[in-house]
């Protein structure tokens, strides 16, 4: 393994195992069952500090960094930034939904990216530090830094759930969409759950 530190890990369809580390880490690392491949910003990832990445059932990675988000095809990497319509450079969590769409939260909101562009939604001063897409395509969002609570967002409306709905802290570390559309929320001040 490239380096000792692991701070993020994917699984693929494939079998195969992908490793990343966010601090003063090689980039990502992708092992085959055999041998270990590693890609950095040389291979043409945005960043080698990364800040999630997740699997698609088609095998391919994405990845959040905080200089843009990096697609692997199998083949090479494709980077998105700003530029290319993401809501910032500053990428912080990432996710899948059913329908393949890539949901990434940023320092200014989330960004969708259903295969040919990006579109952004608010809230806009809200970093989005976890993602999860519930069995229904809905998307929840937390924040951790500045203790923003839980957001749920339907497509049309966000919904917030603070501590004086139940949550058990408003600094979200990871959220787990789950079966029936039940929620686990981790954070700084203990374990919650939200079942319809």
């Amino acid at each position: 393994m490239p380096s000792e530190r692991v701070d993020y890990l994917a699984l693929a369809a494939d079998g195969s195992v992908w490793v990343g580390t966010w601090a003063s880490g090689p980039g990502i690392a992708r092992f085959d069952g055999q041998e270990w491949t590693v890609y950095s910003t040389r291979d043409g990832l945005a960043s080698n500090s990364i800040a999630g990445m997740v699997t698609t059932p088609d095998g391919s990675v994405w990845v959040a960094t905080g200089e843009g988000v990096s697609h692997f095809d199998g083949q090479s990497w494709t980077t998105y930034t700003k530029a290319d319509g993401l809501a910032s450079d500053t990428a912080k969590s990432i996710a899948v939904a059913p329908d393949g769409a890539v949901w990434v939260g940023t320092w200014s909101g989330v960004s969708r990216f259903d295969g040919q562009a990006w579109t952004n939604y608010g809230p806009r001063n809200t970093t989005f530090s976890s993602l999860a897409v519930a069995s229904d395509g809905t998307l929840w969002a937390g924040g951790e830094l500045l203790s923003e609570g839980l957001f749920h967002f339907d497509g049309q409306e966000w919904i917030a759930y603070t501590t004086q709905d139940g949550l058990a802290d408003q600094s979200i570390l990871e959220i787990a969409a789950g079966p029936g559309g039940s929620v686990w929320i981790a954070t700084r001040g203990g374990l919650s759950s939200y079942r319809p």
